[in-house]
């Protein structure tokens, strides 16, 4: 995909992957395509992007390194044989995660290595949505929020559960789940909400 293009559709989904930004802002954002987009370089460097931006703006810049950086990131299932390096990648997260054979997990990779995950498990016959994590690097570019709707994409329709911390509630919301009251729980995910309340401060969450 050009950068031409992802900026394209990064731009019509700005508002979903950036809540924060305000919305007076927003009509900056095709002026700013523009200027990113221009001359004759359908691919322009990341430097000349961040240094044809005018000061106004400037609260944009961000958004375009995304949609620069996005080119770079792959999004897949990650196979069997590569759960040790998602084990490991968990581990760098300060995650312990022994992945099932029969869970679903995707990958954000960046030249061969991986840099964000997720995965999907079905248990008693419950979709339930863990682990979604991005290293510290890397974050706040947008890599959460692709593995949280390439992730969504598979679920399609289905009923899926999500504990997250509860300072993300807002950005979950924002990504299409909603808050529920932890009695909505099937009886072992609310036993694990508990348990994680013990340590953390969780919420409970569910898509459809």
């Amino acid at each position: 995909m050009t950068c031409c293009s992802l900026l394209s559709r990064a731009a019509r989904s700005e508002a979903r992957l950036f809540p924060d930004v305000g919305r007076g802002r927003r009509n900056s954002i095709s002026t700013t395509y523009e200027i990113a987009t221009a001359g004759d370089n359908p691919r322009p460097s990341l430097c000349k992007i961040s240094k044809e931006v005018p000061r106004s703006c400037s609260p944009f810049v961000p958004f375009l390194l995304y949609c620069y950086h996005m080119q770079n990131v792959s999004i897949r299932q990650a196979q069997e044989t590569e759960y040790a390096l998602v084990t490991a990648f968990y581990s760098s997260v300060g995650e312990v995660v022994v992945p099932a054979k029969d869970e679903i997990i995707l990958i954000a990779n960046i030249n061969q290595k991986i840099v964000g995950a997720i995965r999907l498990c079905r248990e008693e016959g419950i979709l339930v949505r863990r682990t979604l994590n991005v290293l510290p690097e890397h974050q706040k570019q947008g890599i959460g929020s692709r593995l949280f709707l390439a992730m969504d994409a598979i679920i399609g329709g289905e009923t899926c559960y999500h504990l997250p911390y509860a300072h993300l509630q807002k950005y979950y919301e924002s990504l299409g789940l909603r808050t529920i009251s932890p009695s909505e729980l099937p009886p072992h995910v609310h036993e694990r909400f508990l348990t994680y309340s013990k340590s953390f401060s969780v919420i409970a969450m569910r898509s459809n």
